[in-house]
């Protein structure tokens, strides 16, 4: 059996706060990326495009944590969304809120980075989980190929039918 994912409690792109309740019944890919990095980031959020591509919509939801609440604010959000083409993921989501609140939930993910104070930069792992119908963590994947993420969701939506 799979353990509960931690719950979100962030504020989505549109304004919306997010919960797993929200999310319940969908295959849900979580990931935490930040606006401004160069490194990590675009290539997890390509990842996450290339996996969800030919997925059912109704069936499959991507969700994407900043890690960066300093600059990733609320207000940011629908630009950092269009910025990352989430609009062609239907119901995909950008989260963000109040910088304690969104360490709080990268702490309980176990996705926090460190953060060089002085340049805004954060080192970070490329984290992507695969949440089963029910919001529990199914998988945890490290800089996966997109290949790996296409087989999870099959594989959960298979087990779901």
């Amino acid at each position: 059996t799979f353990d509960p994912a931690p719950e979100l409690g962030l504020v989505d792109q549109g304004g919306t706060t997010v919960d797993l309740g929200a999310l319940r019944g969908k295959t849900v890919l979580v990931s935490f990326a930040f606006a401004h990095c160069v490194t990590v980031c675009p290539v997890l959020i390509g990842t996450l495009h290339a996996a969800i591509a030919g997925l059912p919509p109704a069936e499959t939801a991507v969700v994407v944590i900043t890690l960066d609440p300093w600059r990733d604010t609320p207000g940011n959000l629908p630009a950092i969304a269009e910025a990352w083409r989430l609009e062609r993921i239907p119901g995909a989501r950008v989260l963000s809120g109040e910088i304690a609140q969104v360490n709080a939930v990268l702490a309980e993910w176990g996705a926090g980075g460190n953060r060089d104070e002085a340049t805004g930069e954060i080192s970070h792992p490329g984290l992507i989980y695969v949440l089963d119908r029910q919001s529990r963590l199914a998988f945890r994947f490290l800089n996966p190929p997109r290949g790996w993420l296409i087989d999870a969701v099959a594989r959960l939506q298979r087990e779901a039918r």
